[in-house]
């Protein structure tokens, strides 16, 4: 089967601080197209050999997936978040000191993760993802967890035969990745998360980013109706944040259930 046909990295407002570009090994970086708003097309051409220009008229990170979804539905694509690393986690029995150990990911991780990935596409699967760095390392989980939150790296089977179609399915403001998710399981769809090769985010509302327009306000507005969205499976939990630009303020967190999600779309689908 064929790997990945190419790397999509949407950004914004950094130009010079290609966090994910750089952390990808060469084979990787020679795939990976950024993809950018029109004012920035030209400055990112003289930094960067691939660059995909979006209409004028899109402004925002779900219409930015949105398009790409129309765009590459046909094709093996890898989103990826600009600013994030990525680890290997490290079984305790692989280690003589019998701990979870995280190393940064090597060249040879990374074709490793990229096998399990085609192995994941050839099962059929439309849409796999990996762990995040927050979430501690489970024996129950590993190598691989199944139907949990994809967030920072999207990895679409877009030649499998039994692909749904997706469109509309990215446009929900600032819970688009949650949105999307909920919308592949609840159809029935299976989601592989590797455990084994982790994703680790970048700094909540770092410079550039979703941070030029999103508001604490406006994002726990957002988290309500994306509650109202998904009654059967997102509860809203307000928390005081602990650190970060929003120290000290609310925020509307989500508990999401996506086991149940999964469940309920293998009983519609049959």
């Amino acid at each position: 089967m064929k790997g990945i046909d190419i790397v999509l990295i949407p950004t914004l407002g950094r130009m010079d601080k290609q966090t994910t570009y750089e952390a990808l090994p060469p084979h990787l970086q020679d795939l990976t197209h950024f993809v950018v708003q029109s004012h920035e097309f030209e400055p990112m051409k003289e930094r960067y050999p691939n660059v995909i220009c979006l209409p004028k008229t899109i402004k925002t990170i779900e219409d930015t997936r949105e398009w790409l979804q129309a765009e590459y539905n046909d094709v093996n694509y890898v989103m990826i978040d600009d600013d994030v690393k990525f680890l290997k986690v490290d079984h305790p029995h692989n280690n003589a000191e019998g701990k979870w150990k995280k190393t940064h990911m090597t060249a040879q991780d990374f074709m490793d993760w990229e096998l399990w990935l085609i192995n994941e596409w050839k099962a059929g699967h439309v849409l796999c993802g990996m762990c995040n760095t927050v979430a501690p390392p489970s024996v129950q989980y590993w190598p691989t967890k199944y139907n949990g939150r994809v967030l920072h790296l999207f990895a679409w089977n877009g030649r499998a035969k039994n692909k749904p179609d997706m469109t509309g399915c990215w446009l929900f403001k600032w819970a688009e990745d949650m949105h999307f998710t909920l919308e592949i399981l609840t159809r029935g769809y299976k989601i592989p998360l590797s455990a084994e090769f982790v994703i680790g985010p970048g700094a909540g509302q770092a410079k550039g980013g979703c941070s030029t327009t999103r508001t604490i306000k406006g994002y726990n507005h957002q988290m309500r109706e994306f509650e109202k969205r998904w009654p059967d499976y997102v509860k809203v939990v307000p928390k005081i944040n602990k650190g970060g630009v929003w120290k000290g303020l609310l925020q509307n967190k989500v508990r999401v259930q996506w086991a149940k999600a999964w469940k309920h779309g293998q009983m519609n689908k049959s």
